[in-house]
C-alpha cells in the first residue's frame, strides 16, 4: 500500500515535466540535440508553408520611370553683319601710312568705324588692290600694287572677310595675284579670302577660317559621310564628292552658317587668260576657244554655286564686283543679273565697282525668293576727285534675327549708314568719316577744292546721301538701339582691351603704333 501510495505522488510529477517539454519543444524554445533532426524540421515548415507566406507578403510597387529633363527653351539672338566699299590705295593713300621709322601702318584707316567694328559679328570689307608683294614698287591707277601693312590693319580690325575678286586683281600678274592670296591666307588665316585662289588648288571643298568662326566640313561619298557621329553631323556642312564647292567660302557665328561667294566682271582686259580661271572667280562668260570675255551675259556658274551654297549654308551673301564707274544709278544688266541671282537662293547681296554709291532695295524673283541688294556701296578710301558721289559712300548693315525655326533679315534694323571719305591738300588721305560725324568746316577743308576743282558742300552730301539711299539709311543710335546697353558696351570694352593688346602673344599679329579705341575715335568724330 506504501508503494502505491509513492506512485500516485511520482506520477502527476512526471506528467507535468512532459507535458512542459513537450511546449518547449514543439514551441521551438528548447532545441534538440540532433540536428539533423532539427534541420529537417526547419525545412518541413519551409516547404509547406512557402506557397502561404508568399500570397502573404505584398508585391513591392514598381519603382516609377525618372521625368525626363525638359530641355530648355531655345534662346533667340541676333547677328549682325557689316561691310564697307572699295578699299582703293592710291599713292596718297599709301603715303599716309608711312612712318618716321621707314616702316608702314594704316590702322588710321578704321578710326572713324572702330565702333560699328566692335559690335558686328560678320565684317567684310571690299580689297579693291592687290597685295602684289612688298618687293615690288607700290603703284596706283592704272595699274595698282598695295602694301601688305594694309591686310594687317585689315586683320587687326578684325574683318572677317575680305573680297579679292576685283578688276585690278590681277594687276601685278600671275605672281601678283599668288602673293595676294598668299600672304592673307599664310599671316591671317582668321580672314575669310573670297573670290581669288592660290596656285595649288586641290580640294574641291567650301574654304573656310581658323578659329571659332570656321565651319566643320564633311565630305560624303554616295550619301554616306564616314567617321561622324550624328551629333557632329548636326553641328557639320556636308559636302558631296560629286560637287565643286570651291568657290565658296565658309564662316559661322553661333549656329548660323554663312556662304560668302565673290565675282568680278572683268580684268581690265578683253580676254580671262587661261591662267587666271580657277584662280579668279568670274561673274561674266567667255568663249572658251577665244577667251573674249562676253560683258552682257552672267555666268551660268554663279547660279549654280548659289544653288550648292545652299545646301551646305543658311545664309548667302553674293558679292559682285559689276556696274559703270561713276554711275550712282544700276545698270539694266546689274538689275536682270541681281534677279536672277535672288532666284538661284543669295539671301543677300552687295556689290562693288562703280566707286560711288547705288541704291539699295528688295528683289523678289519669280519664284517667290527675296533678298536684299546693295547695288554699291562706292568707296571706303581712296583719292579720286571725279564728282561728289566719289567722296559719299555707304556701310552695309544687315541684322539677322535666329529662331529655333531658323534665320531671317530684319527689315527695319537693316540698311546703310552714308559716310565721307576726308583727305587734305597737300594731298593725303586722312580718315573715313560716317556722315553724321563731319560737318560744314570738315567739308570746306576738304583736298577736292584743289585737287578737284569744286568745293565740297556739307548740305550737298546729305542731299546726295538722301537721294541715293532714301528711307534704308541708318544712323548710329539705330544700329546702337538695337542692342541691349550693358551688351553693347561689353562688346566694345572688350573690343578696345584686344585693340590696345594686338601684337602680344595672345592675340598674334603686328603691334600697332597707336592707342586708337572707340571712345577715342568717337571723341574725334564729335
Amino acid at each position: 500500500m506504501k508503494k502505491f501510495k509513492y506512485l500516485f505522488i511520482i506520477l502527476p510529477i512526471l506528467l507535468l515535466v512532459l507535458l512542459v517539454g513537450g511546449y518547449f519543444i514543439t514551441s521551438g524554445k528548447l532545441k534538440s540535440g540532433n540536428a539533423g533532426s532539427d534541420k529537417e524540421t526547419a525545412e518541413t515548415v519551409t516547404d509547406a508553408d512557402t506557397e502561404d507566406i508568399a500570397e502573404a507578403i505584398p508585391e513591392p510597387e514598381p519603382e516609377p520611370e525618372p521625368e525626363p529633363e525638359p530641355e530648355p527653351p531655345f534662346e533667340e539672338y541676333d547677328i549682325h553683319l557689316m561691310m564697307v566699299g572699295d578699299n582703293l590705295y592710291h599713292k596718297w593713300v599709301i603715303k599716309s601710312g608711312e612712318q618716321e621709322d621707314g616702316s608702314r601702318n594704316y590702322d588710321h584707316e578704321f578710326a572713324g568705324i572702330l565702333d560699328l567694328l566692335a559690335i558686328s559679328d560678320i565684317k567684310m570689307i571690299n580689297q579693291e588692290t592687290p597685295f602684289g608683294g612688298n618687293d615690288r614698287e607700290f603703284v596706283s591707277y592704272p595699274t595698282f600694287n598695295t602694301p601688305t601693312e594694309v591686310g594687317d590693319a585689315i586683320a587687326k580690325a578684325k574683318f572677317n572677310v575680305m573680297l579679292a575678286a576685283t578688276n585690278h586683281a590681277t594687276d601685278m600678274g600671275q605672281s601678283g595675284l599668288f602673293n595676294f592670296y598668299n600672304f592673307m591666307h599664310d599671316n591671317h588665316p582668321e580672314v575669310l579670302i573670297a573670290g581669288i585662289h592660290g596656285e595649288n588648288i586641290t580640294s574641291t571643298l567650301p574654304h573656310t577660317v581658323v578659329g571659332d568662326e570656321a565651319v566643320n566640313i564633311v565630305l560624303e561619298s554616295d550619301g554616306t559621310a564616314s567617321d561622324i557621329t550624328p551629333e557632329e553631323l548636326e553641328f557639320s556642312s556636308v559636302c558631296n564628292d560629286k560637287y565643286d564647292y570651291s568657290r565658296i567660302g565658309l564662316i559661322k557665328i553661333k549656329d548660323v552658317t554663312f556662304a560668302i561667294l565673290n565675282y568680278t566682271y572683268g580684268n581690265n582686259t578683253e580676254i580671262y587668260p587661261s591662267w587666271q580661271e580657277g584662280h579668279l572667280d568670274f561673274l561674266c562668260t567667255w568663249d572658251p576657244n577665244t577667251r573674249y570675255i562676253n560683258f552682257t551675259e552672267l555666268n551660268p556658274q554663279v547660279l549654280e554655286d548659289i544653288k550648292l551654297a545652299k545646301t551646305v549654308a543658311d545664309v548667302v551673301v553674293v558679292c559682285p564686283h559689276w556696274g559703270v564707274e561713276y554711275t550712282t544709278v544700276p545698270t539694266e544688266y546689274q538689275k536682270s543679273w541681281a534677279k536672277q541671282i535672288t532666284e538661284a537662293g543669295a539671301d543677300v547681296i552687295i556689290g562693288a565697282h562703280p566707286h560711288v554709291p547705288e541704291p539699295v532695295e528688295w528683289i523678289t524673283a519669280d519664284n517667290g525668293n527675296e533678298c536684299l541688294c546693295y547695288y554699291s556701296l562706292g568707296n571706303f578710301v581712296s583719292t579720286q576727285n571725279q564728282q561728289i558721289e566719289v567722296l559719299l559712300e555707304g556701310l552695309a548693315w544687315v541684322s539677322f534675327h535666329v529662331t529655333e525655326n531658323g534665320v531671317e533679315i530684319i527689315r527695319e534694323d537693316s540698311g546703310i549708314v552714308p559716310m565721307v571719305n576726308h583727305y587734305t591738300w597737300p594731298l593725303m588721305y586722312r580718315k573715313t568719316y560716317l556722315l553724321e560725324d563731319y560737318n560744314a568746316d570738315l567739308a570746306a577743308q576738304h583736298g577736292v577744292a584743289s585737287w578737284g576743282g569744286f568745293a565740297l558742300s556739307y548740305d550737298k552730301l546729305n542731299e546726295r546721301a538722301s537721294a541715293i539711299f532714301g528711307d534704308m539709311i541708318l544712323t548710329r543710335d539705330q544700329i546702337f538701339a538695337q542692342y541691349d546697353a550693358a551688351e553693347r558696351q561689353a562688346l566694345i570694352d572688350g573690343y578696345n582691351d584686344y585693340y590696345a593688346n594686338y601684337g602680344n602673344a595672345e592675340t598674334g599679329g603686328t603691334e600697332s603704333s597707336d592707342d586708337t579705341s572707340v571712345e577715342s575715335t568717337n571723341a574725334v568724330n564729335n
